[in-house]
């Protein structure tokens, strides 16, 4: 995995695999439910997590790619879907279906100009990121729900702050996706009333992937997969099994 070292959990040997990346406030416990339906459908699963250490997204993206024997579903939200792009521009032939969940076309244009807080940040306490990450969490982030609060914020709460940094770092230095691949079977997933991509963004990733589905959760927040496995399984499974438009 060319030296770039990261949790990951594989499990199960079936024919057909598929990745689950989490997003900035996610590691391998945050698609675990929604993991073992596709277990007990007989897939191989692989749930991963981003380094411990300061790394660039075409790093961990071609790391991830180095996991996939064959063909891969790869299905990434927030940061974890702009990675699951950059991997299907670097090897869309590893991609089976492309699955992105609440993200974005372009990490300049979500980021804004908190990525040149973020460089401010490298010489600031790194318990700030934690304080303003944490205030910037609403009930609409979470779809009103306590579960979902205790999983992102009991995450938040208990991860390193340099962690936390290195994965903003690695957003706001992330490359633009000029040149999506054609050919893809693109599936993606928004929820209504998630504060966290605008509806303009939102308009550009569809332009931009082209996907054979679109589906729009009507609850869940920003964390769907969260709020309601099962039904995110279900959904994600349907739109796997389905033909093109």
């Amino acid at each position: 995995m060319g030296g770039l070292s990261f949790p990951h959990i594989i499990e199960g040997n079936g024919e057909r695999t598929i990745i689950f990346i989490p997003g900035l406030l996610g590691d391998t416990s945050s698609f675990e439910e929604v993991a073992r339906f596709f277990l007990n459908d007989g897939w191989k699963v692989i749930r991963v997590s981003y380094p411990e250490e300061p790394f660039t997204l075409p790093e961990f993206a071609r790391a991830l790619i180095e996991l996939i024997d064959g063909k891969a579903t790869v299905v990434g939200t927030s940061m974890g879907g702009y990675t699951a792009q950059l991997m299907a521009v670097m090897e869309p032939g590893k991609i089976e279906n492309l699955v992105l969940v609440n993200t974005f076309p372009s990490a300049k244009k979500i980021m804004g100009g908190a990525r040149w807080l973020v460089k401010l940040l490298r010489f600031l306490p790194k318990k700030l990121i934690k304080r303003q990450m944490e205030k910037g969490i609403t009930d609409a982030h979470l779809g009103g729900s306590e579960r979902v609060r205790e999983k992102v914020l009991g995450f938040l709460r208990n991860a390193p702050a340099d962690i936390l940094y290195y994965r903003l770092d690695a957003l706001a230095d992330a490359p633009e996706i000029n040149d999506f691949p054609r050919g893809l079977k693109t599936i993606i997933f928004f929820t209504k009333g998630d504060p966290t991509i605008p509806e303009n963004l939102k308009e550009e990733l569809v332009e931009k992937a082209k996907p054979h589905i679109v589906y729009e959760f009507e609850e869940g927040g920003h964390f769907p997969y969260l709020h309601n496995p099962e039904k995110f399984y279900r959904i994600l499974k349907s739109a796997l099994e389905g033909g093109d438009r």
